[in-house]
């Protein structure tokens, strides 16, 4: 902890992700597909905002779809 506030402090880059759990299953039901379990291990911490403060790609698309209300793609 003390080495990411010296660092925050002194500007270095960084990114932000969403940090994903060590080998564990998560399953979702799809409407086409039915149960889908997939493991964590297959998975990385994925980056939500790059080095220059701006979100990713997948995470500016979900809050968009999030924002116009849509739930099937």
């Amino acid at each position: 902890k003390e080495e990411i506030e010296e660092k925050l402090k002194t500007g270095v880059p960084h990114v932000i992700r969403m940090k994903v759990p060590d080998n564990e299953d998560i399953s979702f039901d799809d409407l086409i597909l039915g149960k889908i379990t997939i493991n964590t291990s297959s998975v990385d911490d994925q980056v939500l905002l790059k080095t220059d403060g701006f979100p990713t790609y997948h995470m500016a698309v979900v809050v968009d779809d999030h924002l116009m209300k849509i739930t099937h793609i």
